[in-house]
């Protein structure tokens, strides 16, 4: 019985590194010219509002009251006495 060869041959061999040079080539090329990348996001901004309210209020209370001298006991004591309770 006569042995098989178990290696490639060399122009298999040739052909496959052929083919990955030219891969790894590309990816080279395609990452040398890919755009540069900016940013266009802005730093945040601050706002600052001052509010300043003043109130003033006055107001004015006026109350008039009549006293009469004469408490309700005595005109009620005055009632049975027979006199006025002015």
């Amino acid at each position: 019985m006569k042995k098989e060869p178990r290696a490639v041959s060399n122009a298999v061999f040739a052909g496959v590194v052929i083919v990955l040079v030219i891969i790894a080539a590309i990816g080279f090329v395609l990452y040398a010219t890919k755009p540069s990348t900016i940013s266009t996001t802005s730093p945040p901004t601050t706002s600052t509002t001052t509010l300043t309210v003043t109130q003033t209020s006055t107001q004015t209370t006026t109350a008039t009251a009549t006293i009469d001298s004469h408490s309700y006991s005595d005109c009620y004591a005055n009632y049975y006495n027979n006199t006025s309770c002015n």
